[in-house]
């Protein structure tokens, strides 16, 4: 079997095991299996589509590639796992974040949001999550 019929994130072990049994199962089988394994691919199995023309296909659209949040989003988005590379990039788009007051200040202050995603720590932030946490053990207590 070709290896651009593959997802790059797919297990090693289940891509030696298609290949094994690449003979003694039918085509639409194992597209299921690999679509199964990967569910946005599944709609461009049944198109005949394959991974390596989806990647180029993103290209081609001007999409960013892996390795950025917004591939990253891309991931989340179509339903599969992010790749490490776009996990470390959104990883440090996090740590931006928390590390810049001024995006604290753009998304608003007096917040949960602001005080979990952003770790501000003012006076209005700090008191709309201790009342969100509040409301999160009534609801936890009441269940």
């Amino acid at each position: 079997m070709n290896d651009e019929k593959f997802h790059p994130d797919l297990r090693p072990d289940l891509r030696s095991a298609i290949e094994r049994n690449a003979e003694a199962f039918p085509e639409q089988i194992i597209a299921a299996v690999l679509a199964a394994v990967t569910p946005h691919l599944e709609a461009a199995f049944h198109r005949g589509e394959t991974a390596a023309r989806l990647r180029e296909q993103d290209e081609l659209n001007g999409l960013l590639p892996c390795g950025t949040s917004a591939a990253w989003k891309r991931h989340i988005k179509r339903g599969e796992p992010a790749c490490p590379p776009c996990r470390a990039a959104r990883s440090e788009e996090r740590k931006r974040w928390a590390n810049d007051p001024a995006a604290a200040d753009r998304a608003g202050h007096g917040k949960a949001s602001t005080y979990s995603n952003y770790k501000c720590r003012c006076g209005p932030c700090t008191a709309a999550h201790a009342e969100r946490a509040q409301e999160k053990r009534a609801e936890r207590k009441s269940s």
